[in-house]
């Protein structure tokens, strides 16, 4: 043991009563005769104890933040599966909402009905999009088609047009993704080429 380490022992251990004849060596008038072997023996069996309580210490601390990060991804994976079952229940809702709205403009509805359709999918979207849930896009940010991807377009026609081979014409249904995970792929009609 370091002096220093001694030192802070004696510290620990001064609040010990002593008996009798460690209160006379304590004074420098010892007539105790101490064993050095069995102090050492017992300052190793003391400090192996320690050693492996503080293993064990160790072992337990890192299994519980083992057990928080697992359950802090169980938790988000629960979540995601929640939010992606419950997005999967509301896309009959919401093509529905589209095909009104589509059919109203073509019946010529009142404009503040029409507004009232449109408003309302606009909030669809936006709760949509605070969880996560966007739509799968068949345009660049200029706002120019862009070829199909298997990934997230699934082809339903191809038609005639002056566009190269393979760019989306049109989205006959919306697509839709968690995150980065699709959850419908969008159905499209792209030109033949």
């Amino acid at each position: 043991m370091e002096e220093k380490d001694l030192k802070k022992h004696n510290e620990d251990i001064s609040d010990v009563k002593c008996d009798d004849e460690l209160q006379s060596c304590a004074g420098g008038n010892c007539s105790a005769t101490f064993n050095l072997e069995e102090l050492e023996e017992k300052v190793r069996y003391l400090q192996d104890e320690l050693d492996k309580t503080y293993d064990t210490n160790v072992r337990l601390l890192a299994e519980m933040e083992n057990l928080k990060h697992r359950t802090k991804n169980e938790i988000e994976l629960k979540v995601k599966q929640s939010v992606q079952s419950f997005a999967l229940d509301l896309l009959p809702v919401i093509d529905t909402l589209e095909q009104v709205i589509s059919t109203s403009r073509d019946l010529d509805v009142d404009t503040k009905v029409q507004e009232g359709f449109d408003l309302f999918y606009k909030n669809f979207i936006k709760s949509f999009q605070n969880n996560g849930i966007t739509i799968v896009t068949s345009t660049d940010e200029n706002g120019e088609p862009v070829p199909a991807d298997p990934k997230y377009h699934q082809i339903i026609t191809a038609e005639e047009s002056n566009l190269k081979a393979n760019v989306i014409t049109q989205v006959l249904q919306n697509g839709y993704m968690l995150f980065d995970t699709v959850l419908r792929s969008a159905k499209v009609a792209v030109s033949k080429g």
